[in-house]
């Protein structure tokens, strides 16, 4: 049991070592919490910590969750009312917003975004706005 504890925290380390870090905590996380928001993200964050942000925002445009999030994310959403998490859809916005408020320090993020505008998907409009702030 020890030994599993301390491959645990090894490897929490060791993903964590690999990552940017911004305020003590990896980059990766506050991308994170920022797309997903209750409120507005909060674009001083993104924007101070730059184009580091960039890759794991990128990550968030095609955001896809497994059968037990799906789930999980139902049952709060009927249960928990104005505090419900976000819909898919919404993560997807916020991501595609953080993007745009990084300017052209976001351009890294141009074919991501391109690729997306060859789609008939809805999400053809956010990724437009985003390439227009860039």
């Amino acid at each position: 049991m020890v030994l599993v504890l301390i491959c645990l925290a090894i490897w929490q380390w060791l993903s964590w070592a690999d990552n940017p870090g911004y305020r003590g905590k990896p980059v990766r996380a506050w991308v994170r919490e920022e797309v997903m928001s209750q409120s507005s993200p909060n674009t001083a964050v993104i924007t101070d910590i730059g184009a580091e942000a960039v890759p794991y925002l990128v990550k968030w445009l095609d955001y896809k969750e497994g059968l037990s999030q799906t789930v999980l994310r139902i049952i709060q959403r009927r249960t928990a009312g104005s505090q419900a998490p976000l819909s898919l859809s919404e993560i997807r916005e916020n991501a595609f917003y953080l993007l745009g408020t990084l300017g052209s320090t976001a351009k890294p993020a141009v074919p991501e975004l391109v690729k997306v505008l060859e789609t008939t998907t809805s999400a053809r409009r956010r990724a437009l706005r985003a390439l227009q702030r860039m």
